[in-house]
């Protein structure tokens, strides 16, 4: 889910539904932790380990703003 604990489920509140308005999905994936937004990019976009395993690294080195590869996140999952 979300919240990175619990399993994704309506009745938690912690889930990404694929009908609801971009702008709500938008706001659920800007709110999930940096580390569980690794988990996202691998399960839900087509980007190569390679590739998210650079960004991760650009992160954590401080070359990139995490919140933009969050923002990049909820981009791609919101145009799929």
């Amino acid at each position: 889910g979300t919240d990175g604990v619990q399993k994704m489920s309506k009745s938690l509140d912690n889930y990404i539904g694929i009908d609801e308005p971009p702008a709500e999905m938008f706001g659920k994936i800007m709110s999930i932790s940096d580390a569980l937004m690794w988990r996202y990019y691998e399960l839900l976009t087509d980007r190569s380990a390679a590739e998210i395993l650079a960004r991760r690294e650009r992160c954590a080195n401080g070359e990139e703003n995490p919140r933009d590869a969050k923002v990049d996140l909820a981009k791609l999952i919101i145009e799929d």
